[in-house]
């Protein structure tokens, strides 16, 4: 007997790890079970026999067995595998999906059908986690204020969010297969079309992109992007866009800088209003003495002089005076125009000596005297006009800080100090200081000492120094006075 032959059948049958069921094919009842079924529905062999499938199964008995019948009888007619999914109640109640196949037997004379199952719950339930993981994607994705795209090689899009509809008004459907380079403004075209040619010579792998795109109320809305070329990736063919509308948020940049813009020129003028009198002082020196040197050169002239050595360093003098007298001026002037803001790399000792002359022209009006002390330069981005106005503020608030003091007890000092990365300019006057009050109030806006002042000036100061990724700092002097200081970062 071949070994073939000596197979023990049922043994196999009953000891299988997939549940087995024997059905009558024309009745569907159930003619005997293996182990593993037993243990799939949680009854034993006998008791499964005494049962219909349709009481084994979740839902109505009647309908359950109805449909379950009628599986059994198409495997019968088809002589095949019918593979089926169903829902069966194990005998704690508690429900389990499987997966099975029905087969026609062969070599009885009557109809019997073997039903092969398994449990397919853990599969089931993580077919239904990664649904609700998809649906929960998908949400965010419709919500989100940034959109994703795919972008194919010629330009047409693969893929577009649903967020779309929030961001740009039209539905993703109205976008997909359209060449992305219709919604763009035409003056971006040129740029995003090269940047997609390096794409596909694979010269960018990633980057960032702004451009404006067309709402669907017909106006122009600005976007900013982040892409990453995944032409090469066989599961995408496309570039990714990670996109965002930042239109509101442009304005309001703009707006910002509008007034700071105007602030800067409001300030400008009220610092030059003050220092009036004081800028009358001084041109009135030097245009006197100019005055002096042409009187006594006419009155040479009448008098009949021959030599004219004297005339000439006469009127070489009196040049001096009026070009001094200019200087005065245009200091004033270029302090006070409204210059458009513009941001380059400046040494600190450059800033504060464009700003001096025209401190120790205010400081003169309240005979104050002004010293300067830089241990050590640096380079700084900024804007010069800014940044010397903020000086400005500081050293005019201090100045004014010292009017109850003796006149020769008047000083201000503006130092700068280098400290990890940053530079420290230091206003310190030799007033009496602020009180604790004052300091607690120091880092709110508007804030002031003066009696009818608004604070403006500070505020200012400390938004112009914030844009420029600095902090402003106010404290009281190691012994007397008051000291302010702020910092800007050091550029290479």
């Amino acid at each position: 007997m071949s070994s073939i032959e000596s197979l023990n059948y049922r043994e196999i049958f009953q000891n299988a790890n997939d549940a087995m069921i024997v059905h009558d094919g024309v009745t569907g009842a159930i003619l005997e079970t293996n182990e593993a079924a037993c243990r799939l529905f949680g009854h034993s062999a006998k008791d499964m026999c005494a049962t219909s499938i349709g009481a084994l199964s979740v839902g109505d008995p009647e309908i359950r067995e109805e449909i379950a019948l009628r599986y059994i009888r198409q495997a019968v007619e088809a002589g095949g595998l019918f593979n089926f999914e169903w829902i069966i109640r194990h005998s704690s109640g508690t429900p389990i999906a499987i997966e099975g196949n029905l087969k026609r037997m062969r070599g009885h004379t009557r109809p019997l059908v073997l039903a092969i199952s398994r449990d397919i719950s853990e599969r089931k339930l993580a077919e239904l986690r990664l649904r609700e993981r998809g649906r929960y994607f998908e949400e965010l994705l419709r919500n989100s204020s940034d959109g994703v795209a795919l972008i194919a090689a010629d330009g047409c899009v693969k893929y577009m969010g649903e967020s779309l509809a929030g961001i740009a008004g039209f539905p993703s459907r109205a976008i997909l297969g359209r060449n992305v380079f219709t919604l763009l403004h035409p003056a971006d075209v040129p740029r995003l079309f090269s940047l997609l040619a390096k794409a596909r010579r694979k010269m960018v792998n990633s980057g960032t992109v702004s451009y404006r795109v067309l709402h669907r109320d017909g106006s122009w809305r600005s976007h900013e992007a982040v892409f990453k070329n995944l032409l090469d990736d066989p599961a995408f063919s496309a570039v990714l866009v990670n996109y965002r509308d930042v239109t509101e948020r442009l304005r309001h940049e703009e707006q910002l800088r509008e007034r700071e813009r105007q602030l800067n020129h409001y300030a400008r003028l009220s610092i030059a209003g003050e220092a009036a009198a004081a800028l009358a002082h001084e041109l009135n020196q030097p245009l006197f003495a100019a005055v002096n040197f042409f009187a006594g050169c006419r009155r040479r002239l009448e008098a009949g002089a021959k030599d004219s050595t004297e005339i000439e360093m006469a009127l070489t003098l009196a040049q001096a005076e009026l070009e001094r007298a200019g200087r005065v001026i245009q200091s004033v002037r270029n302090f006070t125009a409204n210059h458009p803001a513009s941001r380059n790399r400046h040494s600190v000792s450059a800033i504060l000596n464009g700003i001096l002359s025209f401190l120790r022209i205010r400081a003169e009006q309240d005979s104050v005297t002004i010293t300067t002390h830089i241990t050590k330069d640096a380079f700084v981005e900024c804007d010069e006009v800014l940044i010397q106005q903020v000086i400005s503020n500081l050293v005019v608030n201090a100045i004014e800080a010292m009017t109850d003091l003796p006149v020769d007890a008047r000083a201000v000092s503006i130092s700068v100090e280098i400290e990890s990365g940053y530079v420290r300019i230091i206003v310190k006057d030799s007033g009496c200081g602020f009180s604790s009050e004052s300091l607690e109030a120091a880092g709110r806006a508007f804030f002031t000492t003066k009696e009818n002042g608004v604070g403006l000036g500070l505020s200012l100061c400390r938004t112009i120094v914030g844009s420029h990724g600095g902090k402003m700092a106010c404290e009281q002097g190691e012994s007397t006075g008051g000291k302010v200081s702020f910092t800007l970062p050091i550029t290479l």
